[in-house]
């Protein structure tokens, strides 16, 4: 509850500072008209997610009685295609669609036993971003920028694993079920914050290289998780449950496509000439 509290005062602050963002790329982009040259690019996207602990990935501790869990990020990626619409030299909109897989491990201990038990588990969603990009150009071809945007999730599937202790009447169960306050609602779709700073080097000939750093904010949790511990023999179960946050960090890897000019003779006639 305390994290669902905490993420939506978050989330109000983040979409004030969204909407006075946007409101600057407008004043910037009317200001620099005259010099209006849109252009669009393809490129390719790839983000290895790391868990430092620093955006909500933090290990999730639980404990009910002699029940302890910890269930911890570990590295994931993301990876997919995005189109760049360059609106100025220095101001570009993004948008595409990335293939995301978060990757965690449950280690769950019954203290008064002495058991314990390993699970490993990765969830999957498909995002659309749609961001917007400020660049400040350091050099002939080279740019810093700092993007913030948002995007629309897509969860396709809960989790869910079962650890037999040998063959005796010892078992932990772990699964994680998508997040919604609305239950008809299953969870399947959600939103996300993005934030990101890097910087790239544009060529002609060779297209642009993008490195750079990027957060990914929930705007709701991602994934509700629980573990419990049954003894099948005296029936004896124990349970516990938690929210994950499903923040990421990551580094961010894009490579952008040069577009071929073609400078050879071009028929401009109609389909049907008389």
């Amino acid at each position: 509850m305390l994290t669902y509290y905490f993420t939506s005062y978050y989330f109000r602050i983040m979409k004030t500072i969204i909407t006075l963002t946007f409101a600057l790329f407008s004043l910037i982009a009317m200001g620099q008209v005259s010099k209006l040259k849109s252009e669009s690019f393809f490129g390719i996207n790839y983000k290895p997610l790391i868990p430092f602990g620093i955006v909500g990935d933090a290990p999730l501790d639980l404990q009910n009685g002699n029940l302890r869990s910890t269930v911890s990020s570990k590295l994931g990626y993301s990876f997919g295609a995005v189109v760049r619409s360059r609106v100025t030299d220095l101001i570009a909109l993004e948008t595409g669609l990335l293939y995301t897989q978060r990757n965690y491990q449950a280690d769950i201990t019954l203290s008064d036993s002495n058991l314990y038990a390993h699970s490993e588990f990765g969830i999957i969603n498909f995002d659309l971003p749609v961001n917007a990009l400020v660049f400040i150009q350091l050099g002939r071809n080279i740019y810093a920028n700092a993007m913030l945007g948002g995007s629309l999730n897509f969860n396709p599937s809960d989790v869910r694993d079962t650890v037999n202790l040998g063959t005796g009447p010892h078992q932990f169960i772990f699964a994680g079920s998508r997040y919604t306050k609305a239950p008809e609602k299953n969870g399947y779709l959600s939103f996300a914050i993005n934030a990101a700073v890097g910087f790239e080097l544009r060529t002609r000939k060779d297209g642009t290289f993008y490195m750079g750093v990027a957060s990914k904010i929930p705007v709701s949790p991602t994934l509700e998780v629980g573990t419990a511990y049954r003894q099948s023999q005296q029936g004896y179960v124990l349970g516990n449950q938690g929210i994950l946050s499903g923040a990421t960090f990551s580094l961010d890897f894009k490579y952008f496509f040069h577009n071929v000019e073609n400078k050879g003779w071009q028929y401009n006639g109609g389909p049907i000439e008389q």
